[in-house]
């Protein structure tokens, strides 16, 4: 992607946070009420690592160089380690564009990184409107 590109997902991406209200982070997405307890554990002691590092990730102070670098590996939508995709195949630019809207997203909200479920339809209606501009 362009830095044009790049910079007018970012723009799309804060008109849109500016619209939300702020959001906590949501760390257990498990919705069965029974076995709720003992997900947390399983959650905690197996996850454990990997929730603290998305918390530092989050933490980033707005300086870092590593921040975008971090935002982009954990927001990332298509191409990820958990995808049916063979990791040979590249990514088309509108899967490109999408997970770059979802990282702009990221870098303003952090909480949405704990929140995929609301992230992925948000990173495509910025894509949506930034795209909509590139072709006019």
């Amino acid at each position: 992607m362009t830095e044009a590109q790049i910079g007018r997902l970012a723009q799309c991406s804060s008109r849109l946070i500016e619209q939300m209200p702020q959001l906590e982070p949501k760390l257990i997405q498990n919705k069965k009420k029974i076995s709720r307890y003992v997900f947390i554990i399983l959650f905690v002691s197996l996850h454990e690592k990997s929730v603290r590092e998305l918390l530092d990730v989050m933490q980033l102070p707005y300086g870092s160089p590593q921040r975008l670098l971090e935002f982009r590996k954990y927001s990332a939508i298509y191409g990820r380690f958990d995808a049916k995709r063979k990791p040979d195949k590249p990514l088309t630019l509108h899967e490109v564009s999408v997970n770059e809207a979802a990282a702009q997203l990221c870098l303003r909200q952090p909480a949405l990184l704990t929140r995929r479920d609301e992230l992925f339809p948000l990173a495509r209606q910025v894509n949506s409107d930034a795209f909509m501009i590139w072709i006019e």
